[in-house]
């Protein structure tokens, strides 16, 4: 079996794109800068046209930066654009590859992500209080340690188990019926890990998926056919992302649509700050939805 020289070059830059910062050093960030080079010339040659659902996705990232660039919510400078600049061409090229190469798109994310998931879930298992700490202090006489493992604290592994959790169910799934089980598997070990780390919100999150999995399964044996109509639920989570976003930053104008949203989403109903100076602020956050 040939494996072409952009396959190769897609898999190296995904596998770069999503290594944990718990392996991050100066080689692994010099071959990231050089892949980066490499599939942004890999686009140009073959001349890649974005689609609708692509530009959509492109312009609605491209809009929160724009923000975060107005507004500096954290310095932003030349290292900041080219990381954001990398994950708009990480978009591009998984675009091109599920259109050029689909399958070959698909084997390389599921083997990245469930290498990386895999390992985060040894570590928890053999380190189920923690791999390492990360300390945060609070003031002169206060600090909290946090667990950390191979994919972060206890909620961020849910980024990566979600994606190879859509990425198994596309490979598996609604292509081959003989290992449909493969993502029901891979939800299940999300969900030990979750439960171990302690971490809710995973273990919550992680159930949806499998109640949603369930569904599509179910729809699939009675029609015969996946549909997964996320277009509705792109749009529902692209308004309140920038809804929410942009009242809270209304809301430092005293303007009508902040104060709109301040009745909406006060902190004491929802226990959450949507100041962004606060510890987990929603602003931060929201980049790493998509």
């Amino acid at each position: 079996m040939r494996i072409s020289l952009k396959t190769i070059l897609f898999a190296m830059f995904i596998f770069l794109m999503f290594l944990p910062e718990y392996f991050a050093n100066s080689v692994f960030q010099l071959a990231q800068n050089v892949m980066f080079l490499s599939i942004v010339l890999m686009l140009v040659h073959k001349r890649y046209r974005l689609n609708k659902v692509t530009f959509a996705i492109v312009i609605h990232y491209v809009f929160l930066i724009l923000l975060t660039a107005i507004y500096q919510y954290w310095p932003f400078d030349i290292h900041v654009l080219v990381r954001h600049a990398k994950i708009i061409v990480c978009i591009l090229a998984i675009d091109y590859m599920m259109d050029a190469k689909p399958v070959a798109c698909l084997n390389a994310l599921f083997y990245v992500l469930l290498s990386f998931v895999l390992a985060d879930f040894v570590s928890i298992v053999l380190f189920p209080e923690g791999l390492y700490f990360i300390e945060r202090h609070w003031n002169e006489w206060s600090s909290t340690q946090s667990a950390q493992w191979i994919l972060g604290n206890k909620n961020n592994r849910v980024l990566w188990q979600l994606m190879l959790q859509v990425v198994a169910f596309g490979k598996y799934t609604v292509a081959d019926k003989k290992k449909s089980i493969v993502p029901y598997i891979i939800i299940g070990i999300s969900i030990i890990a979750s439960i171990i780390a302690k971490s809710s919100t995973a273990t919550i999150v992680n159930s949806f998926c499998l109640l949603g999995f369930v569904i599509a399964s179910w729809q699939k044996r009675a029609t015969g056919y996946f549909r997964l109509n996320a277009k509705w639920i792109y749009l529902t989570f692209l308004f309140i992302n920038i809804a929410v976003i942009s009242g809270n930053l209304l809301t430092q104008e005293s303007s009508f649509l902040g104060t709109l949203f301040e009745h909406c989403l006060p902190q004491n109903r929802l226990d959450k700050s949507i100041d962004p100076n606060r510890p987990a602020p929603l602003w931060s956050r929201s980049h790493q939805f998509h």
